[in-house]
C-alpha cells in the first residue's frame, strides 16, 4: 500500500499524530487520578456534580472512565485534531508532491481555514450523532441477545463507514484551498470516483479496531469478571490503535485524493511561492 510505504521511508511525518495519542493518554491519566489530589481539587467537583458523588471514589470512578475518556477524546478531535490533521495533510502533500513547506506556513495554512475545519468537524459528529440515534431506536425494537450483538457490531461498521462521507473536504480545503462549499460539493465528486478504494480503507481500518471493540462494548461485565483496572488497560490499548488508524485513514485519503486530482482539471492543488517560503 502507497500509504504505508510513505509513512515507512518518512517516519518523521507521524509526529503530529503521535502527539494527540500522547495527549489522549495524558487525558486518561488526568481522568483515572481524578479521585486524588492534587487532581481532586479541579477535577472532582465536576464529575460529582453531574454524574454523583458515588463516582469521584473507588471502584465507581473507574466504571465512568469510559464516558469521561470518551468527551476527553471528543473534545481532543477538534483541537487540536482538527488542526493536526490539517497540518498533516501538508506534510503528505509535500512527501508526495516533493514539494517545500515551511513549519509556519502550514500552520498559518491550517489556523486560516479554522471555520472551514470548525464546520467539517461538526458534520462529521453530526453523522455519528445521527448513527447513535439510529441505534438507540433500533435497539429497542428487540431485546434478544442475538438481535443486539449483531446490531452493535453493525453499528460499529456503519460509523466508521460514514465517516468518509466529509473525508475529501479536508483535502480539499487545505490542499486545493477550495471555498466551504465548493469543497462540500467537491467531496462527493471525489467520493463518488474514489468510493471503492475509500471503503476498503476505511473497512481495514475497522477490522484493526474490531478486536478491542468486543471488549469495549460490555467494560462494566469485563470488570466485573475480572477487576476494575481492565477498564484502564483496555482504554489505554485503543489509543495506539487509533494512532495507527489515524495515520492509515488519512495518509491513504490524503494520497488518493493527490492522484486523483491529476486527472482532474478543475482542481488544482497550491503551489503558490509562498508555499515553498
Amino acid at each position: 500500500m502507497q500509504s504505508c510505504g510513505l509513512l515507512k521511508n518518512h517516519p518523521l511525518i507521524t509526529f503530529p499524530f503521535v502527539l494527540l495519542a500522547l495527549l489522549e493518554v495524558t487525558a486518561l491519566y488526568l481522568l483515572f487520578l481524578a479521585p486524588q489530589e492534587p487532581f481532586a481539587k479541579l477535577l472532582a467537583p465536576p464529575i460529582a456534580r453531574f454524574f454523583g458523588e458515588q463516582f469521584i471514589h473507588y471502584p465507581e470512578h473507574l466504571l465512568l472512565l469510559p464516558k469521561l475518556f470518551y468527551y476527553a477524546k471528543l473534545s481532543l478531535s477538534f483541537l487540536p485534531g482538527m488542526f493536526i490533521s490539517a497540518y498533516f495533510i501538508g506534510l503528505v502533500a509535500d512527501v508526495k508532491l516533493t514539494r517545500k513547506t515551511s513549519r509556519r506556513y502550514r500552520i498559518k495554512n491550517a489556523l486560516r481555514r479554522f471555520f472551514a475545519l470548525l464546520v467539517i468537524w461538526g458534520f462529521s459528529m453530526g453523522v455519528l450523532k445521527l448513527v447513535e440515534i439510529v441505534y438507540v431506536q433500533a435497539a429497542g425494537w428487540s431485546d434478544a441477545k442475538v438481535y443486539l450483538t449483531f446490531l452493535q457490531f453493525l453499528v460499529f461498521f456503519l460509523s466508521f463507514w460514514v465517516q468518509i462521507l466529509f473525508l475529501y473536504m479536508l483535502p480539499l480545503v487545505i490542499l486545493a484551498k477550495q471555498s466551504l462549499f465548493r469543497a462540500m460539493v467537491g467531496n462527493f465528486h471525489y467520493l463518488w470516483r474514489l468510493f471503492l478504494p475509500t471503503t476498503v480503507c476505511i473497512f481495514v481500518a475497522a477490522l484493526l479496531y474490531l478486536g478491542l471493540y468486543i471488549f469495549e462494548k460490555d467494560l462494566v461485565g469485563l470488570a466485573a469478571r475480572t477487576s476494575p483496572e481492565i477498564i484502564v488497560v483496555v482504554l489505554a490499548a485503543g489509543i495506539p490503535l487509533t494512532l495507527i488508524i489515524n495515520l492509515l485513514v488519512t495518509t491513504t485519503s490524503t494520497l488518493l485524493f493527490i492522484d486523483e486530482q491529476e486527472t482532474d482539471p478543475k482542481v488544482s492543488l497550491d503551489t503558490g511561492k509562498e508555499a515553498s517560503s
